[in-house]
């Protein structure tokens, strides 16, 4: 029988015997988002958010039986996992419709400054702390360097970064060329960018702005904002060039884990990356050498081979 009435994050963390709390987060823009507290058996000894990826949601982080929470909460870490306002985990909004296209209107610019920002200062306040230390994933990650870049005042409620396979430069990926053909071809193709990636016009974990912007790290070379175009850009920034993120802003340390194997996140553009992050206060760079792109997540392999190194990391 299939199971209702409880999320997919809700399930996993009764398959792994987890206690848990579920909360809302309403952002400045009106997304309404759902987080989890996962609380350690043991003495706490720090507080931990991870955030996911693109066409993810908190379930992400425990497919697996040796999940990076699990190793997480044996070492005493509180654990919170968040979601973005794409994410199938309930999100939704105070006065748009999940189906409208104006809900979709968002990129992970957005899931930047709003999401990761409301989330960041719900667990602050929840878990009673100063500072939280911060596990992403791939746009997770971007959307991560977006808040402090942006809104820098919160390199100090970040201790330190654990990004896995940053997707922030994007331009030695291999789906580069596709993003270039599909440009190249986009006048005479009957497909938007959400069907030619996903296989349905209906955004559902993810929005076409999204892919879009992910284009745009592609072709630039560059971690850019949204490009609009030379005229609307003007508008929007003041000038027809689309602006870089300034990495320059990061302040707090980072470590940079990265796949050695990896098609989507280029190791090349994670070490350019992090000559990016000079103004950081300590910037790692950990080569996991057969991983791929999702077995950060979903590859049993990470459990012994990246998550003990990101735990380090963590508690040290």
């Amino acid at each position: 029988m299939k199971e209702t009435g409880r999320s997919r994050t809700e399930r996993y963390i009764e398959r792994h015997a987890i206690t848990s709390e579920c909360y809302d987060v309403t952002t400045e823009d009106g997304y309404q988002l759902k987080v989890f507290r996962l609380i350690p058996k043991v003495k706490r000894r720090g507080v931990v958010l991870l955030q996911h990826g693109l066409r993810q949601s908190s379930a992400s982080w425990l497919l697996m039986n040796q999940n990076l929470p699990l190793q997480l909460l044996e070492q005493g870490l509180e654990v919170w996992l968040g979601n973005s306002r794409a994410s199938t985990e309930g999100s939704s909004h105070t006065n748009l419709d999940r189906s409208s296209a104006e809900f979709w209107n968002f990129s992970f610019h957005e899931i930047g400054i709003y999401d990761m920002a409301a989330i960041v200062d719900f667990v602050l306040v929840a878990a009673g702390c100063e500072q939280i230390q911060i596990i992403a994933f791939s746009e997770g990650a971007a959307a991560t360097l977006i808040l402090l870049t942006k809104r820098p005042a919160y390199n100090e409620k970040v201790s330190r970064l654990n990004l896995l396979a940053p997707a922030a430069l994007l331009s030695r990926s291999s789906y580069t060329v596709l993003a270039a053909l599909y440009v190249t071809f986009k006048p005479i193709l009957p497909w938007s960018l959400q069907r030619f990636v996903t296989g349905k016009d209906e955004p559902s974990g993810n929005s076409q702005k999204e892919l879009e912007h992910l284009q745009h790290l592609m072709l630039s070379g560059r971690f850019v904002e949204y490009d609009y175009g030379a005229k609307r850009n003007l508008v929007m920034y003041g000038t027809s060039k689309v602006p870089e993120y300034p990495l320059c802003k990061v302040t707090c340390p980072v470590v940079l884990h990265y796949g050695g194997a990896d098609r989507v996140v280029h190791p090349r553009d994670v070490k350019r990356l992090s000559r990016k992050l000079a103004n950081s206060e300590q910037v790692e760079v950990m080569c996991h050498k057969h991983m791929r792109h999702l077995d950060f997540l979903t590859r049993k392999d990470a459990a012994v081979e990246v998550y003990p190194a990101v735990v380090d990391n963590v508690i040290r």
